[in-house]
Order: structure tokens, then sequence, then C-alpha cells
């Protein structure tokens, strides 16, 4: 097995590889926040590309990760090296995976990358944290070891036709969207791909408040705005005010923050997150928080160029209902893409110093493209390659099972293999 790639410094860069019928042009940013005694805490999973023998496209694999908590660098980095031991560790089993497959195994990955964080904090934080029969993780003083992750990890199987098919899986609100360009009059499409997990969805809030979480001593979750005018769901579902509770806006951005409770009373709160699947967050799994990932899964038809963008609410942040980055990504000619690319990430930079000064989130985005031609890198500027037919994909969702409910039985052809060590 190949070692730990060593992610000192924050990654960033762009390559452009040539295949047989295909070009796969990779870009990825990743900005550490600028006060020193912060870490970054979101960690950049870089194209992870498998070739076949005559040199197109088998499998890509990117990911993103945005750590929470005081230790969630030690989370995001904790699942991403897994991911990364994980794909060498695989590489000549991917070649017989199918779409299908990578599916099915999504749930299982997510799981072992969940373990691995469970395993880093144990090695890594000081002094060693003492573990319940729950798996909740304590300090010294008995107080909960807090720290997880998002994870948006995007999968590009290429087929033998010239077609692709791809899978998305995430917890968390990381977002991966999948541009279809424009081409031939038709005017493509823009797609979000990944799952917002936040009692805001209603889905996640039926979830956790089904009939396994009742029963919990302090009683469901409750899911609340901390800006009281902002709605919140009432017991059967339907969106309300808790316009009768002070709640403080404690986030500094002044944005649309839920946060999920773990009482039914603002005063008896102890547990808050923004999200209901996360990584990590071991001290919030009794009361509903999970692992289990949301899958997206679909085909990409031969002759349609597209490309994957994965980036954390820290580059979300500074995009605006008028200007986002996947309709910038779309209208950009793949030989202008380096620059657009570096220009957008660049300009959700600076709007971040601006707006947020030292309190601004780190910031990662990654970029995959994938020309349904080689794309000729000493071609006249301005030349496009020949035109192809552009279908709108086919995609779907399927939900991981729930924390505590059935698993997600993995596909028969696929043997369960992961590496044994992952290391942070």
């Amino acid at each position: 097995m190949n070692p730990v790639p060593r992610y000192d410094n924050p990654a960033q860069g762009f390559s452009e590889e040539q295949f047989n019928t295909h070009s796969v042009c990779q870009y990825w940013r990743n900005v550490e926040n600028p006060v020193p005694q912060k870490p970054n805490q979101d960690a950049c999973f870089k194209p992870w590309i498998l070739k076949r023998a005559d040199g197109s496209i088998d499998t890509v694999v990117v990911a993103v990760f945005d750590g929470h908590g005081k230790y969630g660098h030690l989370a995001s980095t904790a699942a991403r090296d897994y991911l990364y031991e994980y794909c060498e560790f695989n590489k000549e089993r991917f070649r017989d995976w199918s779409a299908e497959d990578w599916s099915q195994k999504m749930t299982t990955i997510f799981e072992s990358m969940h373990e691995n964080i469970r395993k880093i904090f144990l090695k890594k934080v000081q002094p060693k944290p003492s573990e319940t029969p729950e798996g909740v993780l304590l300090d010294a003083s008995g107080n909960f070891i807090k720290g997880g992750t998002t994870a948006t990890v995007f999968v590009l199987k290429g087929n033998e036709d010239g077609s692709f098919s791809w899978v998305c899986a995430n917890v968390g609100d990381s977002p991966a969207s999948l541009i279809c360009m424009p081409k031939d009059g038709n005017p493509g499409s823009v797609k979000q791909i990944s799952a917002d997990h936040s009692p805001l969805n209603v889905a996640e809030w039926q979830r956790m408040h089904s009939e396994q979480y009742r029963m919990r001593p302090k009683g469901p979750l409750n899911s609340v705005y901390e800006d009281p005018e902002l709605p919140c769901h009432s017991p059967d579902g339907v969106l309300i005010n808790y316009n009768n509770i002070d709640f403080k806006i404690k986030n500094l951005k002044k944005e649309r923050s839920v946060y999920v409770r773990d009482s039914q009373t603002a005063a008896d709160s102890t547990i808050g997150l923004a999200f209901t699947r996360v990584l990590g967050g071991f001290y919030s799994q009794a009361c509903g928080i999970t692992f289990v990932p949301s899958v997206a899964s679909g085909d990409i038809p031969s002759g349609v160029d597209m490309r994957a963008l994965l980036y954390t609410d820290g580059v979300g942040d500074c995009e605006t209902q008028e200007w986002s980055i996947d309709r910038v990504l779309q209208i950009t000619e793949q030989q202008y893409l380096l620059d657009r690319c570096e220009h957008s990430f660049k300009g959700c930079f600076n709007k971040a110093n601006r707006t947020f000064g030292d309190t601004r989130d780190d910031m990662t985005m990654v970029v995959l493209s994938v020309s349904s031609q080689v794309l000729n890198p000493a071609a006249a500027e301005g030349s496009d390659p020949a035109p192809a037919a552009v279908a709108e994909p086919v995609f779907g969702f399927m939900e991981g099972a729930a924390a505590g409910g059935p698993a997600l039985a993995p596909a028969a052809a696929v043997e369960d293999v992961g590496p044994d060590n992952a290391s942070s």
C-alpha cells in the first residue's frame, strides 16, 4: 500500500491528464484560516484517478470534508486519509465495480471513515479520552470530546461506450453540483446532487422524531433556529415560529443556521449541531445524529461534457442567488477553466475577508471537468472540440439506513474490503 500523502500545506493546483477518448481536468484549492491558533478544519481529497490499459477513464474519486468542533481538524483529515487508503487498497477491485456497486458500498465506506475518526481521537487527543459503553468519548473531566466533519464524496465511473455513471454520497452541508455543458443549442443543466442534512429537511426532521428517538430520557431532538423569527417544525411537521423563545444569534455571519438540540427546552440544551448527519460527533449519536449518507446516482450519455463541483460552506457563504460558481463554470469554455476557477475562488476568499474578517470559515473547492473528446492544448484559442449531442443526465437518490435501523445491504458481487490501519 502506498503511504498516505502529506498535506502539511493547504492543497492548491490544477492539472490536465490526456486520455484515449477523454480529458480530465482537475482543479482543487484549499485556503487555511488566517487565525494562527486555529487549525484548518477543511480537508481536500484531490482527484484520485484509475485508468484502463488504453488510457481511458475507469474510476475517478474526489471529496471534500469540513470539520467542526474542537477536534474538527482531526476528524476531517482522519476521514480523508482513510478514503485515500481505501482507494489504494481496492484499486484493482474497482475495475470490476459498477456504479451500483459503489452506491451499495457507500454506507460501509462512511461507517469506516467514521470509525477511523474514533481511532484517531483515541490516539491523538491528550490526555487519552475514556469511552462509554454507548461509544461516547469523554475527557478527563467527563466532558464530551467534540469533533466531527461533513463528507461529500463523488465517484465517476467510465463506461466502455463512452458514457459515464456517477455516484455522490454525503453527510452534512458541503454541496456537490453536477454541471452538463451546453452544446448544439441545448442549454445544459446544473443540478445539486448532494442532500442538505438539517432540520430544514422535512425528511430529516421526521427521521429524528421517529419512535426510536422519542423514548430517550430527554425526549426527541428539538429542531430550532437561533433566530426566533425564522421558521421551525411543529410536532406534526408544520413550519411554525418560535417567537416565544428568546434565542441569541451566535453565528457571526448571521446566516440561517439550524441547530439540533437534545432537550425539549432551550434552557436544558447541551448539544448543538448545524446538521443531522456527520462523521464523528460521537456524543450526539444517541440523539439521532448518524454517519449514514444520502446517496445519489445517475448516468451521463456519451458526448456530453460534464463538470462536478464540490465545496465546503466557507465558499458557499460567499455565493448569492444572483451569482453562483456552478453557473459561472457552466458558461466557461474548457480552455479558460483554470483562470475562471481560480478567479471564482479568489473572489469568494476576498469577499469572506471583507465580510467576516478573522472569523471567516476555511474554504475548499474541487472541480472535476471531463471533456467528451481530448482537448488539444496547442489548439488555437477559442476552438472547441467537435460538437456532440447533449442529453439530460439521468439521476436518482437512494437514502441509506438511519442509525439504529437496518443496514444497507452491499451488492453481492462486491467484497467488503478495507485497510486495517488508516492513519492521519
